[in-house]
């Protein structure tokens, strides 16, 4: 404790040290902006607003109009301001329609020339250096809050070796750093609680990070199938001819393909050693906003110069090396080759729900592919009691229902599911809620928000417990009051599962084992049966980097949990390449299983 409270002390010195100093009383940047002619109709002002002093998102900022479509203004910032981001508004109502806020460097002399509605493109040299002190300042805040604030900050470390991991990253800093460097550090050090629900969550950061990291035209041309050891090729979507799909990656500006996945497995969130869920995170399908491997390989190991990897390739059916050298891409620019090539396009969060009858009319497929209720256009709840009509009226005595790849969400999907599939009230495994803490500190409070205000202040409604943990009181889970409808499914039911099923995915999986609800048919699951971190998350945004951490503030412990994630009762053997058949082994081996039975 002693080690830890002087490493504190001296990190928190050097922490507080603020951006570089700078000679100057302000920056002065000139904005110009050209507004679409259909957007001119009716227009009687434009105005700019985001963040970075004296920019607000609640105060706006006049243009002027220069001639019929072209506005401007001048803008003038402190030198402690590095970058802003920013958007702008016709008539105080009508906001741009932007994936992303615009950003602009704060340096002196920097004229801005936007397009109303159009996304810019920003290159990190054109951003200031971060100076070390600022990042020192929030790894210091995370050396702190996070062992007091992390409801499994020691599951799967200790203090000792997180404080270690701390002070190696510090120790090794650079005066200067990119934005790059600053995600990379602070994803190192969270990726050493080993939780699956703790990272620098990609959705979360602001459009500074988006741009100048995420987005980054330093992605492989290729869609991959990996395993703990392999990297396979899927789609090729560069313009090298005789790789096919199976094509084996086997190093990477030297480096062995297995050397590249276990560096990458240190990144990827997951709980515990279950690194069936890292690798099943590191798939490049191409769709989606963000994937793992098209974040935290650029970063560990940079293109060559002119934005070039050499590969070493194994082609698909030859016994015979390939050196190439292929030039990478954006991910957008992959997206754009994968509708242009393969017809590939990503799709509706509703396209994930799906029905039907197979087996020649005699098994009922239930595909539920997300837990995520709050963004859907589909009425999941008719969906379900639709599904449930027709395997009522067909008489069908079997049901598939398929959560493969579904990491989790609400409770409410799985919780209406349960009654239409519970014959008997619902067991739920013991288990326990714990905090780490009974009131926030106001110093953290300040820098974390989160969809449940409560979680600020526990006092009344929790119990010291041990080791610096607090017991919640009172607590119940959500589905254990579930009461089935009146006419519920009483026939077979085979439940598909994943390494992808982590969160509210595995807990149904765990349900569904414990109550004997279903057979489980499939791989291990993601998750961990000691319990996950899930309850409740706190979304930290460090006040120097501005980077955002997701730090779970309530954690779930089972009295009897083995260390991996549910077992499935009939185990599927996937091969490493499962691209290159047209059937699905899941979905036979629990076929094959109905119609044995």
């Amino acid at each position: 404790m002693r080690l830890y409270s002087f490493f504190i002390a001296i990190v928190l010195f050097v922490g507080l040290l603020s951006f570089e100093s700078n000679a100057q009383t302000v920056i002065n940047i000139s904005f110009k902006v050209i507004v679409p002619k259909y957007k001119l109709k009716g227009l009687k002002s434009l105005e700019i607003r985001g963040s970075g002093e004296p920019l607000s998102w609640d105060k706006p900022t006049l243009l002027t109009k220069v001639n019929d479509s072209v506005f401007a203004t001048e803008i003038y910032f402190k030198p402690s301001v590095r970058a802003i981001e920013y958007k702008y508004v016709i008539n105080g109502k009508d906001w741009e329609e932007l994936a992303y806020n615009h950003i602009a460097s704060v340096n002196n002399g920097i004229s801005v020339i936007d397009r109303f509605g159009t996304q810019g493109t920003y290159y990190p040299e054109q951003f200031r250096f971060i100076p070390k002190s600022a990042l020192t300042a929030d790894l210091s805040l995370i050396a702190k809050a996070v062992p007091e604030l992390h409801a499994g900050f020691d599951r799967y470390t200790n203090q000792k070796e997180f404080i270690e991991k701390v002070s190696e990253v510090m120790k090794n800093l650079p005066n200067l750093l990119t934005d790059a460097q600053v995600y990379l550090a602070i994803s190192e050090i969270m990726a050493t609680l080993k939780c699956g629900h703790t990272y620098a969550n990609f959705y979360n950061q602001n459009a500074v990070t988006h741009h100048l990291v995420f987005d980054r035209p330093d992605k492989l041309p290729f869609t991959l199938q990996i395993t703990d050891k392999q990297i396979f090729i899927v789609k090729n979507l560069s313009n090298l001819k005789g790789i096919e799909a199976g094509s084996e990656i086997q190093s990477i500006n030297g480096i062995p393909a297995a050397d590249i996945i276990a560096k990458l497995l240190t990144l990827v969130k997951a709980d515990g050693e279950n690194n069936g869920k890292r690798i099943s995170d590191l798939q490049v399908t191409g769709l989606g906003k963000y994937e793992a491997f098209d974040i935290y390989f650029p970063l560990l190991f940079p293109a060559k110069k002119g934005n070039k990897y050499t590969l070493q390739i194994l082609p698909f059916r030859s016994t015979s090396n390939l050196e190439i050298d292929v030039t990478t891409i954006s991910r957008q620019e992959r997206k754009d080759l994968l509708q242009k090539k393969y017809n590939i396009n990503d799709l509706p969060a509703d396209s994930l729900f799906q029905f039907k009858l197979i087996n020649e009319g005699k098994t009922a497929y239930l595909k539920l592919g997300t837990f995520v209720d709050y963004n859907l256009g589909l009425d999941w709840k008719k969906f379900l009691a639709n599904a449930f009509k027709t395997i009522e009226k067909k008489k069908i005595s079997s049901l598939i229902i398929d959560i493969r790849n579904n990491e989790g969400g609400t409770d409410n999907i799985p919780a209406e599911l349960l009654t239409y599939i519970l014959n008997k009230p619902i067991q739920i495994e013991k288990s326990m809620d714990l905090v780490r803490y009974q009131k926030m500190k106001p110093s953290y409070a300040s820098f974390i928000d989160t969809w449940d205000k409560s979680v600020f202040n526990f006092t009344g409604k929790v119990e010291p417990y041990q080791q610096g943990y607090f017991k919640l009181l009172n607590t119940e889970n959500s589905l254990a009051g579930i009461k089935p409808k009146k006419k519920v499914f009483k026939g077979n039911i085979v439940l598909l599962v994943n390494e992808a099923n982590s969160s509210g995915t595995f807990l149904m999986a765990k349900i569904a084992k414990y109550n004997k609800l279903a057979t489980l048919v499939g791989t291990e699951t993601g998750g961990d049966n000691r319990g996950i971190n899930a309850g409740v998350i706190g979304f930290m945004r460090l006040p120097s980097t501005k980077i955002e951490v997701d730090i779970p503030l309530i954690g779930t412990y089972y009295n009897e949990g083995k260390p991996g994630g549910v077992q499935p009762d009939i185990k599927v053997q996937v091969p490493a390449m499962p691209f290159l058949y047209e059937k699905d082994f899941y979905l036979n081996a629990a076929l094959e299983y109905i119609n044995r039975k």
